[in-house]
């Protein structure tokens, strides 16, 4: 296993991406994280697949972690699929796409409108069909703390445990730094653009767009899998039945004790199904 290496992509609007690179660009797997995460979200899971041998690159969403904020603040979803058709233009060979929420719907209307070349797509507990409860109480987090910020590091860890209270509390909070900047008046904020939920066209709207979601998810002919959380409120099991209308050669699979974010919450199962799936489904 090669890296983790710092990478700085180019895309099609002139804003750069900050990525993690395992393993080269010989054709592999992208990882793209949910809104309001960054790329540190899918250490764990990068690095496990970096060690059965895959090429594995995770990216900061434009306007999260350490890529560009956009200075006209679209954070479109077409600027989100253009994003991911640009990222999967550093690999040698079609790729396959993991994402996470946001990163999912990038990854559906990248393959179905724009009719990327994706050698698999897995989306992590997210489908056309949004329920409104889960997206409202995201958008809720992610805007309580938007103006006034934390005062530590430790302040901001409490409201994250508030927040998923179904997992520990962990012993250092080292690791939510890298999902924090320091702000000009001395105050911690999170590392993504608040534009990214203020512009009228922002991720705020992805509960409004059902049919352009279930249309691009039809047209997605590659192997396909749905991982849900079991208690989420994001995908609901009619959202999955309607998916599986839309895509029927897809597979799908439920992790009984993960909410929305999976990859926090059941990283091991997550990862043990993503490696099953693309091990009998590509030759990545």
């Amino acid at each position: 296993m090669t890296g983790p290496a710092t990478r700085t992509l180019s895309t099609r609007s002139g804003l750069k991406l900050s990525a993690t690179a395992w393993n080269g660009d010989r054709g592999g797997i992208i990882l793209a994280h949910g809104g309001g995460q960054t790329r540190h979200a899918w250490r764990r899971t990068g690095m496990r697949l970096a060690r059965q041998g895959y090429s594995v690159l995770a990216y900061d969403l434009r306007g999260h972690g350490e890529s560009d904020w956009d200075a006209n603040g679209d954070y479109s979803l077409s600027r989100f699929r253009d994003d991911l058709c640009d990222v999967a233009s550093v690999f040698d060979r079609p790729p396959i796409v993991v994402g996470a929420s946001l990163g999912g719907i990038s990854a559906m209307l990248a393959a179905g409108e724009a009719a990327a070349a994706f050698a698999a797509v897995i989306l992590v507990d997210v489908a056309p069909r949004i329920e409104r409860v889960g997206s409202d109480r995201i958008l809720g987090f992610m805007r309580r703390h938007i103006h006034r910020g934390f005062d530590s590091v430790a302040e901001a860890a409490s409201a994250v445990s508030d927040y998923v209270p179904n997992r520990p509390k962990p012993v250092s909070h080292a690791g939510l730094e890298k999902y924090l900047r320091s702000s000009a008046d001395g105050r911690l904020r999170w590392h993504w653009d608040p534009q990214v939920l203020t512009e009228p066209d922002s991720i705020a709207t992805v509960p409004l767009e059902h049919e352009r979601l279930a249309d691009a998810a039809r047209r997605m002919t590659m192997p396909v899998m749905l991982v849900r959380g079991g208690h989420s409120h994001v995908v609901s099991l009619d959202s999955v039945a309607e998916f599986l209308t839309l895509v029927p050669h897809a597979r799908y699979e439920t992790l009984a004790d993960a909410h929305h974010m999976i990859v926090g919450d059941e990283n091991d199962s997550f990862t043990a199904s993503l490696l099953d799936f693309i091990g009998s489904n590509t030759t990545a």
